[in-house]
């Protein structure tokens, strides 16, 4: 307990000191329009003096709350309150700036976050997620940990933040957004799909036979390491070749950019964290319940089904969170062979030199790898046996 507390303290201690750091920083950026060069504003000019008070009071709140620490077991809910607090303020002091810098401005004018905003949410965030993950029962830390979002959603629906630059881009693409949203958890989670089909017979296959370990995993680990820019050029040609030459595959769909180069780079991509989090699973399984089951009768099929996946659940299915977690990440990049996801508003956005028009790509990214990091998290959790579970707490308690 008093390791946490510790953990909890300086994490939180960052994240204050960030969020003092950023107050330095230009909070706001007015630009004449979309694309031409912002003068950064400050948080007291931009939105008023009033929000820079309320912000810092928040502020000096989360230090107490530090300090007092350890008399109250409940701490970590107030501090994950107050941070989620920091974070919604801080978006409401950005609407604020918004409607002041508009004020009288020309017709194409824009604000968007300067790179003040952008620290304070990181350090608000930094201390969120820290008090969070201290929260005992799993419902609450999960819920604390997005509740800034939910919150933000709702304000979000009453048109407060409509004339932030990047909102005004999400306005005009909506319809492009939403199709590129389905389309990049699409490619995703089906690359992670066929590599849980492969990867997992994989895993079982070098636990169960040492001749098949060094293949299995030279493979596995060749994949990974080919850059992916690299892998998608090398997929073009033997795909156009085959499309062109076999009709019925350009029929479904299967053709050198696209889709297909994309998901076939990404399942190779996710098969090396499936693959191995499968073998190690299996692997630190305790002998003695494999001869216990032995013991019973048990066939190799019914100890694998009822004693050796079960007990490797929480492994294997990390290596499914990091799978899911890196192909998010890599879709985006799928965008530059025709593939789309979120990764074709980055690269329009690059090639434009729009910098909202690229956060409209990016932001997606990073949220979406976060929430199913979380949510995976959850769900290892209640994969995970009973016993394994209260063994883990015993050891963290003996540490």
């Amino acid at each position: 307990m008093e390791t946490k507390q510790q953990g909890l303290f300086g994490t939180s201690l960052v994240g204050l000191a960030v969020c003092s750091f950023a107050f330095f920083m230009g909070f706001a950026v007015l630009r004449e329009n979309r694309l031409a060069k912002g003068i950064p504003v400050q948080l007291w000019s931009a939105a008023g003096p009033e929000y820079l008070t309320i912000l810092i009071t928040v502020l000096v709140l989360i230090a107490g709350a530090l300090i007092l620490r350890r008399s109250f077991p409940g701490m970590p809910l107030v501090l994950a309150g107050l941070g989620n607090l920091f974070i919604v303020l801080t978006f409401t002091a950005l609407s604020a700036a918004t409607k002041n810098l508009l004020s009288g401005a020309a017709d194409f004018s824009r604000v968007s976050l300067g790179s003040g905003a952008w620290v304070l949410l990181l350090g608000g965030y930094i201390i969120t997620a820290a008090a969070a993950r201290e929260i005992g029962q799993p419902v609450l830390r999960y819920f604390f940990s997005f509740l800034f979002i939910i919150i933000l959603f709702i304000m979000g629906t009453t048109g407060m933040f409509n004339r932030l630059s990047i909102i005004q881009e999400f306005l005009v693409k909506k319809d492009r957004f939403t199709r590129e949203f389905l389309n990049h958890l699409s490619i995703a989670f089906s690359s992670v799909g066929l590599a849980m089909i492969i990867g997992i017979p994989l895993g079982i296959l070098a636990y169960r036979k040492k001749r098949a370990e060094k293949p299995v995993f030279y493979s596995v680990n060749t994949a990974q390491t080919i850059p992916s820019l690299a892998l998608f050029g090398l997929l073009i040609a033997p795909l156009s070749f085959l499309s062109t030459r076999f009709p019925v595959l350009r029929s479904m769909g299967i053709r050198g950019i696209g889709t297909t180069p994309a998901l076939i780079a990404l399942t190779l991509y996710a098969l090396l964290p499936v693959t191995r989090n499968t073998y190690t699973s299996l692997k630190v399984v305790d002998p003695a319940v494999i001869q216990a089951g032995k013991g019973m009768g048990l066939s190799r099929v019914q100890l694998l089904f009822t004693i050796e996946i079960p007990m490797a659940a929480p492994i294997l299915l990390n290596g499914l969170r990091l799978a899911a977690v890196q192909a998010i990440g890599n879709t985006a990049i799928a965008a530059l062979i025709g593939a789309g996801g979120f990764g074709f508003f980055i690269f329009q956005g690059l090639g434009q030199a729009a910098a909202d028009l690229i956060l409209l790509g990016a932001i997606p990214v990073v949220l979406l790898a976060v929430f199913v990091d979380r949510i995976m998290q959850l769900i290892i959790r209640l994969f995970t046996p009973e016993g394994l579970r209260l063994l883990k707490q015993d050891e963290g308690g003996a540490r």
